[in-house]
């Protein structure tokens, strides 16, 4: 990579390194936060093509185990009917609120029906590709922007754009978390049987309020940042 010069405010904060290194540094961050995502979303992927292709079954709980389960979540044995009559019976994770006796939308695979999930499809959109494809797009924007301007100038700028932009992204996924999480207590949305949002707290307080707060912190961070 061609070296750019650093002005003062990212110089101070980077201590004499130089200005290749800086920019092998970011190039390096914005591949890593863009491989993440595609790794989750390579480990996942059968599930998630589960929840869009899968057959379509109506589920019955037959029994609870909470032992050991996450934060507002539970263990529950499902049954169901497969598309050739025979009944088959999973384990799945079930949001807290769910009951023996409860009916869930299930989606399985026809060749292999011990496959299946409890989660809709607009549950997996909005909870894991949304941010998933966010999360991605940060990371090569890091990259395709250090390279760029690398190579022409003003990485500087750059950088403390690209931190700008990182700290709004996060800040604002923050806030759409807490939205997802206060739907949740309001209007009961965990009674469908999917497992809640998959962050700690035992009630409005621990699920909204801290989300809220991280999501302000990062947007007065990046306030901060843009500013100077």
């Amino acid at each position: 990579m061609a070296t750019s010069s650093l002005a003062i405010s990212l110089t101070s904060v980077l201590s004499g390194i130089s200005a290749a290194t800086a920019e092998t540094g970011v190039a390096i961050l914005g591949a890593a936060i863009a491989a993440l995502p595609l790794v989750l979303l390579g480990v996942t992927w059968r599930k998630v093509l589960l929840s869009f292709r899968g057959c379509a079954a109506v589920g019955t709980v037959t029994r609870i185990d909470r032992a050991g389960s996450p934060p507002g979540q539970a263990w529950a044995q499902v049954s169901f009917r497969a598309g050739d009559g025979a009944e088959i019976v999973v384990r799945l994770n079930v949001h807290k609120r769910t009951h023996a006796g409860d009916r869930l939308d299930i989606r399985y695979d026809p060749a292999s029906p011990q496959s299946a999930t409890n989660r809709s499809a607009r549950a997996v959109v909005t909870r894991f590709l949304l941010p998933v494809g966010t999360l991605a797009a940060v990371g090569l924007a890091g990259v395709a922007g250090t390279l760029y301007t690398a190579a022409a100038g003003g990485f500087d700028a750059f950088c403390n754009g690209y931190a700008v932009l990182v700290l709004v992204v996060f800040g604002l996924y923050a806030f759409f978390v807490s939205y997802l999480r206060y739907a949740e207590f309001s209007r009961g949305a965990g009674m469908t049987g999917e497992p809640p949002m998959a962050l700690p707290g035992s009630g409005v307080v621990g699920a909204v309020l801290v989300s809220t707060l991280t999501g302000a912190a990062l947007l007065a961070g990046a306030a901060v940042l843009a500013w100077k």
